[in-house]
């Protein structure tokens, strides 16, 4: 199951994710579907840290995430995946 991966460790050690091809299918599906639901305005109450474009890069990700403070609210700009080389590990 895909819960029993560490995804970071295994995107830096090159682990092979081709035996979770149907379970990452799903994910995606998953999340195409909780996008297609977001609202494209969004008020904001509160301490939240905005992060900009990721475009696929899970180093960015991991820095934009290990500064957030506990329980403070996140939000993404969008252009999540398309130029970096971990667009499917970052969404």
């Amino acid at each position: 199951p895909l819960d029993s991966i560490d995804f970071t460790n295994a995107l830096r050690d090159g682990t092979d994710l081709r035996p979770f091809k149907g379970n990452i299918t799903e994910l995606l599906r998953e999340a195409y579907q909780v996008l297609l639901c977001d609202e494209s305005l969004v008020e904001l109450d509160g301490a939240t840290l905005i992060a900009g474009d990721i475009h696929g890069h899970l180093d960015d990700l991991l820095c934009v995430l290990g500064m957030r403070r506990s329980g403070q609210r996140m939000l993404f700009l969008g252009d999540y995946v398309d130029k970096g080389p971990h667009s499917l590990h970052v969404l």
